[in-house]
């Protein structure tokens, strides 16, 4: 999706989830702080901070004072916050109402569909809207609303925050997503990576093992496929953006790439990159009947319905796969890093943020209920509501990670994450065109898995059309 105001169709539907990844130099080394342990008086501060149905008084003296403070100076006041319709979203339905009964503030959030949000967002940026205080979305939107003035700064209001809020307890790479020309304009709340997941049920009766390649993974989802109970594996594959989010997956690990490192040169014509296209084409035989039109609900739905045994997916989807309310497989999956391929395991980071619309009246109260729905001190409730996390503090807790079987191999694929960077690549190259040469990779590829072109050709045709797209 081109998001210049000039090159926007309103017409044009583009869905969620646009991936972005952004390279800083000590992005690694801040990361090993996922690690770090939290202790369980945090978890039951965050519980009584932010309880659905918690009386005004949390229990502690400077949440308390800061609510009251927010009180004083807004009460009777609302703010309208535009979200796309995911988990994360429901969470926060769920967990604003503590803050609103504290502050006398309402908070109306207007849930969209995703791609439906990310059209009207940049309507209302184009004409200098001031209906929403703060609005959702993914990185190529920070860039893009940053670069229009739609979107503020947050340095000032981060230095300012909170000792509770401890900005420096989010995920690194996360919060780097949002970091444009050094500037930090919004803040991430649903986080994600991608890993395996598989049915542990279904692994432990048949006696297969978790596989750790991705020749193991194809070879065991034919097999699975030829008993002839269920497919092998899932996977987005729709034309356009999807289908480009799940090459990237396979790209380099095949030894792959799409522009040369640290360069905006392209180079996606290469031997690894036709060996990912091929191989998303083989697993396609492995996978349920119409894979190529799948967007992520689809995927999830095939995996939750138990009638795949293995899906490569967002980490973002485990808290739904472990809802015994919409899932069939809930208790019955196990997570596991992403194989290795020829050139090595590696994945990428991918998630949704909130920032704050410029053209508010109430940039104050904006972030004051920015800051309660992304605060650690909210964390606690948040997750129990089915929200996506974003912090180190609960990835490391013991407790948390019994609660939620995802949280150790999403920590692994994270891991995996800084192995690309040290490769000096990323799963999307951080330039103005990449939504074009997204739609590129997307189209071509989708055309090579349907069978339309050969898979030589749809590099081919990537190649040059890149390459006039970078000499615009």
């Amino acid at each position: 999706m081109d998001w210049s105001p000039d090159a926007y169709e309103p017409s044009r539907r583009e869905d969620d989830g646009n991936p972005i990844w952004t390279e800083r130099s000590n992005w690694m080394a801040r990361t090993a702080r996922i690690i770090a342990p939290v202790t369980a008086a945090v978890i039951v501060a965050s519980a009584l901070a932010a309880a659905p149905g918690a009386v005004a008084q949390t229990g502690d003296a400077n949440i308390d004072a800061w609510l009251t403070g927010i009180k004083e100076r807004h009460s009777g006041k609302s703010i309208n916050m535009l979200m796309a319709s995911q988990p994360s979203t429901t969470a926060y339905q769920e967990i604003i109402e503590p803050f609103e009964a504290a502050t006398g503030v309402t908070v109306n959030i207007d849930p969209l569909e995703e791609g439906a949000m990310l059209e009207k967002q940049v309507l209302e940026c184009q004409r200098g809207s001031d209906d929403y205080d703060v609005w959702m979305t993914a990185v190529e939107g920070v860039s893009f609303f940053a670069d229009a003035g739609c979107e503020v700064a947050l340095d000032d209001r981060i230095a300012g925050v909170p000792a509770f809020y401890d900005f420096a307890d989010l995920v690194p790479a996360y919060s780097d997503l949002f970091n444009v020309g050094g500037s930090q304009y919004a803040i991430p709340f649903a986080g994600e990576t991608v890993f395996l997941m598989y049915r542990k049920d279904v692994f432990e009766e048949r006696g297969y093992v978790v596989p750790t390649t991705w020749d193991e993974l194809a070879i065991l989802a034919e097999n699975i496929k030829a008993e002839g109970t269920m497919d092998g594996v899932v996977f987005r594959a729709r034309k356009g953006w999807e289908f480009t989010y799940t090459y990237s997956i396979f790209l380099f690990p095949s030894g792959g790439q799409m522009f040369d490192a640290g360069t905006t040169t392209p180079n996606i014509d290469m031997d690894g990159s036709r060996a990912a296209l091929d191989y998303m084409i083989r697993l396609k035989e492995s996978g349920p009947l119409g894979i190529e039109s799948f967007s992520f609900p689809e995927a999830w739905q095939a995996f939750q319905t138990g009638t795949v045994a293995m899906a490569v997916e967002a980490s973002a989807s485990a808290p739904e796969m472990e809802n015994a309310e919409t899932s069939l497989v809930a208790g019955n999956v196990g997570y596991a890093p992403l194989p290795a391929g020829p050139a090595g395991a590696f994945s990428g980071v991918w998630g949704w943020r909130l920032g704050g619309n410029s053209k508010s009246t109430e940039q104050d109260l904006a972030w004051d209920v920015s800051a309660w729905l992304t605060g650690k001190q909210s964390q606690a409730a948040y997750l129990a509501a089915g929200g996506i996390p974003s912090r180190t503090s609960a990835f490391a807790d013991p407790a948390l990670q019994e609660k939620y079987p995802f949280f150790p191999a999403t920590l692994q694929a994270l891991d995996q994450a800084a192995a690309l960077a040290a490769t000096g690549q990323t799963v999307v190259a951080k330039i103005p065109e990449w939504n074009e040469v997204s739609n590129v990779i997307g189209d071509y590829g989708s055309q090579a898995f349907a069978g339309q072109i050969s898979s030589a050709d749809a590099l081919a045709r990537m190649q040059a059309d890149i390459s006039e797209l970078m000499t615009k």
